[in-house]
């Protein structure tokens, strides 16, 4: 139960990651927003990637490479709003608020994951 609600969390936070462009957007207006272009690909595409990932980890539950791709997903959200230098302070957050919350769900992932493969499987009579 547990780790269903930790693949959860990283989805609904991917799911912040791929609709932050719309608050934190520059539609013609001078706010300063988030520029619709590369970096906001690369988030789209890196948001997509874990929503897959943790979606593979509910459907397999041993399945530990889902959990640690999400934290190498998460640390590269992070670093997306330096690698595409962000202007906007609520886009920058926003990525490394919800990149923060996939790595550290992936890590809890991961070891949830290995505690299950560790478990024996009950012999039936």
């Amino acid at each position: 139960m547990l780790r269903k609600l930790v693949e959860w969390v990283a989805i609904v936070a991917a799911l912040v990651a791929t609709c932050s462009w719309m608050w934190t957007a520059d539609f013609g207006e001078a706010l300063g927003g988030m520029p619709l272009g590369v970096g906001t690909a690369a988030v789209l595409f890196v948001a997509s990637t874990i929503i897959l990932a943790s979606c593979m980890a509910l459907t397999r539950p041993g399945l530990t490479i889902a959990p640690l791709s999400n934290v190498l997903l998460g640390l590269i959200l992070i670093a997306i709003p330096s690698v595409f230098g962000y202007s906007n302070v609520s886009a920058i957050l926003t990525e490394w608020v919800t990149g923060a919350i996939v790595v550290l769900m992936g890590l809890a992932g991961a070891a949830l994951s290995r505690a299950e493969q560790r478990r024996p499987v009950a012999a039936s009579a």
